[in-house]
């Protein structure tokens, strides 16, 4: 079902709310009693950039986050549990002032059955006061033919994979590789790591505690899609492995980078938020700076545990954007940003 339209939207609400969504000085120069003159009247206020921008500006940092996630969010209609789903850390008297916030300054609406929705109009104007704000500090980029055009991610999975094929490894008491094992694989990969040497790591995957942030990812990934099993002490390639061989490149690119999101969530609750933000608005030929991106994207981020704001921002979704080569790096002595990876024709939207 695609978004409601916001004509539609405001024919239906009640002659009230359409009056508390209203400027004072509209107040007077409106017939009140006539919904009418009031949906004619807002329509255009509600759908015009100036107001959009000057409106979201005003929102708290919780309500913005809201207010974004649902222009990216696939579904039409959602009920207030499933809205208070998407912020589950607030206080049931936090959500609800939330939500009236949304709905006074014209962002979310209740329609049908006393669901809510965000009118089609008003998502579009409201991602381009982000891709505008964002569009501000973007950097012209000189064309690089000789650019990376490898998918790093993909290839160093295969080198994975063909290695358990060709040669299953002994695991430690604790089910992990051993490090002369771990090192001979390392050797064959794109992006050299070593192993994590932190006391304490969780929250990003099931061996995100004994192995590197992008091995982990992969080591996870192929796990979960069984093309790997560890059995008796041995980490095997199974017979499920003639999947990802059927797999077409956009298709294994889109799979990994999902199973990233739902991975990272729980403890990185606007990974996806962000994803969507930065795929909206970096185009080829163009660059962002990281200490911008930092920045920006931090009233959209909580701290989890020992990560801070900028950790989450740098080691949890700009260096995974690497690693998923969506993003490149790109580094020089007045300059540190990132720009076009070469994942990025088959993850962005048309």
């Amino acid at each position: 079902m695609n978004s409601m339209n916001l004509m539609d939207v405001l024919l239906f609400q009640d002659r009230n709310e359409l009056i508390k969504l209203l400027k004072d000085e509209d107040v007077v120069a409106c017939n009140i009693n006539s919904k009418r003159e009031l949906v004619e009247m807002l329509y255009p206020m509600l759908v015009n950039l100036d107001h959009v921008t000057d409106r979201y500006n005003r929102l708290t940092n919780d309500a913005k986050k809201m207010a974004l996630t649902l222009c990216y969010d696939q579904n039409s209609l959602l009920s207030k549990e499933e809205l208070n789903g998407f912020v589950p850390h607030l206080k049931e008297s936090s959500f609800l002032e939330m939500l009236e916030e949304l709905t006074a300054n014209g962002f979310l609406f209740t329609y049908i059955n006393r669901n809510y929705l965000v009118p089609s109009q008003v998502k579009k104007e409201l991602r381009r006061t982000i891709k505008m704000r964002i569009k501000e500090e973007t950097l012209i980029l000189p064309n690089d033919p000789n650019g990376q055009s490898e998918i790093t991610i993909v290839n160093d999975l295969f080198v994975l994979i063909d290695y358990l094929v060709e040669k299953p490894l002994s695991l430690t008491k604790a089910g992990v590789l051993y490090k002369k094992d771990f090192q001979e694989i390392m050797k064959q990969f794109s992006y050299k790591e070593v192993l994590p040497k932190e006391q304490w790591r969780f929250g990003y995957g099931r061996r995100f505690a004994q192995y590197p942030d992008r091995f982990s990812l992969i080591y996870d990934y192929c796990f979960h899609k069984g093309w790997i099993v560890e059995n008796d002490s041995t980490l095997t390639a199974t017979k499920r492995v003639e999947e990802l061989y059927e797999m077409r490149l956009p298709e294994l690119v889109k799979s990994i980078v999902t199973y990233w999101h739902k991975l990272y969530r729980r403890a990185f609750p606007t990974v996806g938020l962000l994803y969507e933000l930065l795929l909206d608005s970096l185009n080829e030929e163009e660059g962002l700076e990281v200490e911008f991106l930092v920045s920006f994207l931090s009233p959209f981020v909580k701290e989890y545990y020992f990560d801070t704001k900028e950790d989450m921002i740098i080691k949890r979704f700009l260096n995974m954007l690497i690693y998923l080569d969506i993003v490149k790096k790109i580094e020089n002595s007045v300059f540190v940003g990132v720009t076009v990876g070469p994942s990025m024709k088959y993850l962005k939207k048309l």
